[in-house]
């Protein structure tokens, strides 16, 4: 009996995963609930379990690759017979009985603190243009202000943990930590401000996930991310959290868990007279947005270790158009 090994599903929103590492190679003995491989989703890592026992005989994904979900990625076998020692390679037409039952609950979420500190050594098999780290390696050294290309150009094996985050601010330069940029500017508001009444009459949808969509919009033209998480502050006492996939319709746009890290966030001030408010490093690109007599300003905060000048420029630019014509940008 042979059985397919898939990339599972881990999220519901989930297209793809990145497989950052194989934990059992070919020819080795698989028991059911033995870890299997290492998978990055856009807001975790996971450890997925084997369903099946017998011997892993082929691997047809590197570590490294970007794999779509439901897509084969290795063989378990009975017997050691038809092992493939060689790199992956085309799929087999032979008919094989799908691990298609993987599911979340099968699959183990990376704690990262109880990751060891390992001692670097040069990588071989990192995949070009890809830094392969914890999701909360990366949330971590931008919040710090750290460029963690600086351990790939040093050569230090991926993937990275938390555990490196004292290798990395070692070798970072102290005076890049926490450096801000921003960007403002004076807008027309009476579109939107008429968009928020047609919005609540005719779909009864709350102002805040048009901001969330046009927010994440504007961060995905710019950086071309996969489903943004946007924190709403409107002040003085509303807080709301939106998971926004790409291209996705307003109404099917809801509210996340609260505690999640957003990747963005919006504030809207625009029931207050305050023009800004603020309070220690901004970790993460924050929109502001408030009122100035007739018009609205929009302000864009961002860390520096997440987007430069030029993509910060662009990126308000792509918000204040949604802002300035709400419903162009909704067909």
């Amino acid at each position: 009996m042979r059985h397919e090994v898939i990339m599972p599903a881990l999220g519901m929103t989930q297209d793809s995963g990145l497989l950052l590492a194989w934990k059992k190679q070919v020819g080795e003995e698989v028991v059911v609930g033995d870890i299997l491989m290492e998978v990055e989703t856009d807001k975790s890592t996971m450890e997925v379990e084997a369903q099946h026992s017998g011997f892993l005989t082929i691997l047809y994904a590197e570590e490294g690759t970007e794999v779509p979900v439901g897509e084969v990625i290795a063989i378990i076998s009975a017997t050691t017979e038809g092992t493939d020692e060689t790199s992956p390679g085309s799929h087999s037409e032979t008919t094989m009985e799908s691990d298609s039952s993987i599911t979340p609950q099968d699959v183990v979420t990376e704690t990262d603190e109880e990751v060891p500190p390992k001692t670097p050594t040069k990588a071989q098999n990192n995949t070009p243009g890809k830094i392969l780290a914890s999701p909360k390696f990366r949330r971590l050294a931008r919040e710090r202000g750290l460029d963690f290309g600086l351990l790939v150009q040093s050569g230090y094996s991926q993937p990275y943990h938390v555990s490196d985050l004292k290798t990395l601010e070692a070798m970072s330069p102290a005076q890049t930590t926490g450096l801000e940029i921003y960007a403002r500017a004076h807008i027309n508001g009476s579109a939107f401000k008429e968009f928020e009444e047609l919005l609540k009459v005719e779909t009864g949808l709350p102002i805040t996930v048009a901001m969330a969509a046009f927010a994440a919009g504007a961060y995905h033209q710019i950086l071309d991310s996969n489903g943004i998480t946007v924190r709403v502050d409107t002040l003085p006492n509303s807080t709301i959290t939106y998971m926004v996939p790409n291209f996705v319709k307003l109404r099917e746009i809801i509210p996340s868990e609260m505690g999640i890290n957003p990747d963005l966030i919006v504030t809207d001030l625009t029931l207050t007279k305050l023009v800004n408010i603020k309070s220690g490093p901004t970790l993460v690109p924050t929109f502001s947005i408030s009122n100035f007599g007739q018009r609205l300003e929009v302000l864009l905060v961002s860390p520096q270790s997440s987007m430069d000048q030029h993509q910060l420029v662009n990126c308000i630019e792509e918000f204040i158009n949604r802002l300035e014509l709400p419903l162009m940008h909704l067909l």
